[in-house]
C-alpha cells in the first residue's frame, strides 16, 4: 500500500528502521532533557494524585536519576546506572492510576515546552513501555497457570503479543485524552478499568488467547450518542499509536479491518434486535465519485512533494503511476466500483 511506502514498513520481514538521529538529540540534547525533567517534576509535586509519593524523597537526587534514565531511554550518550525500574518502584505498590497520572504530567511538560507532536508522541511511546516494570505487572495478575499461547500467525502475535498490546492500549488512551474530538466521551470513564476492558477486548479481537467476557459492544456503548466521526477519530488514534510503536503498515491495515468489524455495534446499530443499515450510498459516491477522487489525490500529492518531512521519498518515484495506484486504492477503500489491484 502507499502507507507502506510512506512509513517505510517492514521489508522482507524486518522492522522499520529507526531515525538516524536519536530522539535525545532531536529534542535538544542534555540541556533540553534537564529542562524537561524540571518541568515534569514541578507538575508531579503539584498533582494531588501522586504528590504524596514525593513527600519524603530527595527531589534533587531523583531528578538526577530521571535525567540519566531519560537520556538513555531517548538514545543519548552513556548508560543509565540507576536501579532497574521494577526494583526502584517495587516498594511503592503503585496502581495503574498512578502511572496514568505520571504519563499525563509528562505529556503536559512536553506540551508546555512546545515539543513538536511527532517527537512528543515518540517520547510518550518510550515512556509507555515502562508501565509493566513500574507497576510490577510483567506476569498476568492472579494467573496460576500459563495462558494458552497465541497462534503465531494471529494478528495478536504478529503485533508483538501481550507486552505490545499493553503498551498500545496505554498509548491509545493517552492520545484519546488529548483529542478534543472524542475526549469528552471518556470524561466520566474509569480509565484504569476501561484500559483493562480494552486490553482483553483487543486481545480477543486480534486473535490472542482467551475470550472477551465484557459487555457486548452495542450494550457497552448504548446511550453515548456516538457518531461515525467519533468512531473514525478512535480508529485514527489507534493507528497513530501503532505507527508510533513502529508497527508495519500491513499490520496497521489489518487492525483497521478488525476494528471496522465492530463499527456498527459501537455506533448503536443493534437496537431492538435489528442491525442498523449501512449508508445506502458509498463514501466514494458521496464525495463526488471518480472526478472527486482524482482531484483529491492530485491535491494530496501536491502537498506531499512540498512537505520537507517526506518530499525526499518521492524524488525518484514515478508520480503519475503512484497517483494512479492511489486513486485505485482510495476508490476501493471508499466503496467505489472495481477492486484495488495494486500491491498489498
Amino acid at each position: 500500500s502507499v502507507r507502506e511506502d510512506v512509513l517505510g514498513g517492514a521489508q522482507g520481514g524486518g522492522a522499520a528502521a529507526a531515525p538516524a538521529t536519536p530522539l535525545f538529540d532531536r529534542l535538544g540534547g542534555a540541556d533540553a532533557v534537564e529542562v524537561l525533567v524540571d518541568f515534569f517534576y514541578a507538575k508531579l509535586v503539584q498533582d494531588i494524585r501522586v504528590s504524596g509519593l514525593f513527600e519524603k524523597v530527595d527531589l534533587a537526587q531523583l531528578k538526577s536519576h530521571q535525567r540519566g534514565f531519560v537520556t538513555t531511554a531517548f538514545g543519548g550518550p552513556g548508560a543509565y546506572s540507576g536501579r532497574a525500574m521494577r526494583h526502584a518502584h517495587a516498594h511503592l505498590q503503585l496502581q495503574p492510576h498512578h502511572f496514568d497520572a505520571v504519563v499525563e504530567n509528562f505529556f503536559a511538560a512536553l506540551t508546555d515546552l512546545r515539543i513538536p507532536d511527532d517527537l512528543r508522541d515518540e517520547a510518550l511511546g518510550i515512556v509507555a513501555t515502562t508501565r509493566s516494570d513500574v507497576l510490577n505487572l510483567s506476569l498476568p495478575e492472579a494467573q496460576t497457570t500459563p495462558a494458552p499461547a497465541a497462534d503465531a500467525s494471529s494478528l495478536f502475535a504478529q503485533l508483538g503479543g501481550s507486552d505490545v498490546m499493553e503498551v498500545f492500549v496505554d498509548f491509545l488512551n493517552t492520545k484519546i485524552q488529548n483529542d478534543p474530538r472524542i475526549q469528552p466521551k471518556f470524561a466520566k470513564s474509569n480509565i484504569g478499568m476501561l484500559k483493562q476492558h480494552q486490553l482483553t477486548f483487543f486481545t480477543s479481537l486480534f486473535g490472542g488467547p482467551g475470550a472477551y467476557s465484557g459487555r457486548p459492544m452495542a450494550e457497552a456503548h448504548a446511550g453515548l450518542a456516538l457518531q461515525p466521526t467519533d468512531f473514525d477519530a478512535f480508529v485514527e488514534n489507534a493507528v497513530a499509536a501503532l505507527v508510533n510503536l513502529r508497527v508495519s503498515s500491513d499490520l496497521c491495515d489489518e487492525v483497521v479491518v478488525r476494528l471496522s468489524s465492530v463499527r456498527e455495534d459501537v455506533l448503536g446499530g443493534a437496537q431492538g434486535g435489528g442491525a442498523a443499515a449501512a449508508p445506502a450510498t458509498p463514501l466514494f459516491d458521496r464525495l463526488g465519485g471518480a472526478d472527486a477522487v482524482e482531484v483529491l489525490v492530485d491535491f494530496f500529492y501536491a502537498k506531499l512533494v512540498q512537505d520537507i518531512r517526506v518530499s525526499g521519498l518521492f524524488e525518484k518515484v514515478d508520480l503519475a503511476q503512484l497517483k494512479s495506484h492511489q486513486r485505485g486504492f482510495v476508490t476501493t477503500a471508499f466503496g467505489g466500483p472495481g477492486a484495488y489491484s495494486g500491491r498489498a
